[in-house]
């Protein structure tokens, strides 16, 4: 049991939201302008100029962009060009509608259930996304080779699909909240116990993901440290949301998902066969990764020399 598990679980945390909605015309279809047509027509003139409407109607058509890469993929026909136009199509509809909300809030509104919808749809956005974003056709759309992912040639540092929506998913925070400062604390807890929620099913399917690597022929780089600073910013946050400072919670829940992509992602994956082949440089592909931590905030100094000697007792016993 993780120290401090108990403190976690007395916040009642929301299911994991899912989206339910059929795919619109899918793009490779010649009439899917038209439907594209009929969706901005939906937005600004059907909606007669109410931010809500606006909003629900952006959703909507978000919902639509995720449930036609599904469909996409399970027709075996999901390219990289479609893939990144739906998902830009999907951040810009999402920010969109959490625009409206926002303008909303601000007007002296209260869209408390609006603005859930928002975060949920997102966050269900992500997660159904991430769950399909596994093949190198995906990686490369966003400029990380394959093989980097498995520490087997030199990184290009380009940006990974879970780095792509993670940008989205902070687009959409800020358009929704650009103040946290002015936003009552009944909406402020309403986000941060579904973030809070997605933050605990990232870790659990970060550890998930993690076993088979750990045993197929890889060294995981920092692996141990940043599980353990993933459920001590957990931890944080837990206790500032049972405290109702619910604007510093989510900060530490940001903090705790950031790191949780990181592990879910193959990134720390450092394979055996590269050790054996050419030892140097992968020693130096570990300082590399774990410099790049350390910039990123993700590791201390301390943590960083513990991931580096564990890294290098691994590399010994390899050779």
């Amino acid at each position: 049991m993780v120290a401090g598990q108990s403190l976690l679980a007395t916040i009642n945390l929301p299911p994991a939201p899912v989206l339910i909605v059929s795919a619109g015309i899918l793009p490779t279809s010649p009439l899917s302008f038209l439907d594209r047509f009929d969706e901005g027509v939906e937005r600004t003139i059907f909606t007669f100029g109410v931010r809500r409407l606006r909003a629900e109607s952006a959703l909507r058509h978000a919902s639509e962009r995720v449930a036609e890469l599904q469909m996409l993929d399970a027709y075996g026909v999901r390219t990289k060009e479609l893939t990144a136009q739906l998902v830009a199509e999907h951040g810009d509809l999402l920010e969109f509608a959490a625009r409206s909300v926002g303008e909303e809030f601000a007007r002296g509104g209260r869209p408390v259930v609006l603005m859930a919808h928002v975060v949920r749809t997102t966050l269900a956005s992500v997660d159904a996304l991430e769950r399909l974003f596994e093949t190198g056709e995906d990686l490369a759309l966003l400029g990380l080779r394959e093989g980097d992912v498995l520490g087997t040639e030199q990184r290009s540092w380009g940006r990974r699909p879970d780095d792509v929506l993670g940008v989205m998913e902070d687009r959409v925070d800020v358009a929704l909240f650009p103040n946290t400062a002015v936003v009552p604390d009944q909406i402020l807890r309403l986000v941060a116990t579904e973030k809070f929620a997605a933050a605990r099913r990232d870790l659990e399917r970060a550890g998930s993901s993690m076993a088979p690597t750990s045993q197929g022929g890889l060294v995981l780089v920092g692996a141990e440290e940043l599980t353990t600073s993933a459920h001590a910013a957990l931890q944080q946050a837990s206790a500032l949301f049972l405290g109702g400072q619910y604007a510093e919670a989510l900060s530490f829940t940001r903090d705790a998902r950031m790191i949780t992509r990181w592990l879910g992602s193959g990134r720390l994956a450092v394979s055996t066969k590269e050790l054996l082949d050419d030892p140097e440089a992968a020693r130096t592909r570990i300082d590399q990764l774990l410099g790049d931590l350390t910039r990123h905030g993700l590791l201390t100094i301390e943590e960083t020399r513990s991931a580096r000697a564990r890294a290098q007792a691994a590399l010994r016993a390899a050779l």
